[in-house]
């Protein structure tokens, strides 16, 4: 239960609950604590605390990025430091659904997508697989072959990587479209 601790005539604290009063009183509250406090310094706050307190919403004129937008984004991200060796997922394909969503490493393609506050802004909340697979809007198939050891080995380079990640996102034809390039060949 999240409460507020004052400070009583008497020189005694008092707890009040926030659960149960209106929504501005209780964003009131939490910013009389944040500015009340006795010790003036600088103070980190995440972007939930802040937003609770401060009401903070997007640009009215800000028009999220679309998938293909998102996907072009991070893979303009991978390709500048081509050379960069980037950790990979280690055999993604075998871990269950409750590991696999979890997996990450430091310095994977994943992290460089999180690291870019344009995709932060966007709503990717962290570097894991499963946060990509659905930031992203990718199938696991589609993760696996971009971010997975088995592609590349340890570590894949950042313009591998982009190609990966545009190849992933181009349309494929479905059968009847393969069968029909399949005739135009032989024409």
């Amino acid at each position: 239960m999240r409460a507020w601790q004052v400070l009583c005539p008497s020189r005694q604290t008092a707890t009040i609950p926030l659960t149960g009063l209106p929504k501005k009183v209780q964003s009131a509250i939490l910013f009389l604590q944040f500015v009340g406090t006795e010790d003036s310094t600088m103070r980190h706050h995440t972007r939930e605390e802040l937003d609770t307190v401060a009401g903070i919403h997007r640009d009215a004129d800000h028009h999220p990025l679309t998938r293909d937008e998102r996907v072009a984004r991070w893979a303009e991200l991978l390709e500048q430091d081509p050379d960069r060796a980037l950790v990979t997922l280690q055999e993604t394909e075998y871990q269950p659904d409750i590991i696999r969503d979890e997996m990450r490493e430091d310095g994977s393609p994943i992290t460089i997508a999180f690291k870019d506050p344009v995709l932060r802004g966007e709503g990717l909340t962290n570097d894991s697989y499963g946060e990509a697979k659905r930031f992203f809007e990718f199938t696991d198939c589609q993760l696996h072959y971009i971010v997975c050891s088995c592609h590349s080995g340890v570590t894949v380079r950042g313009d591998a990587a982009a190609e990966r990640v545009r190849d992933v996102a181009k349309p494929h034809p479905g059968l009847i479209g393969m069968l029909w390039d399949a005739l135009l060949i032989f024409r």
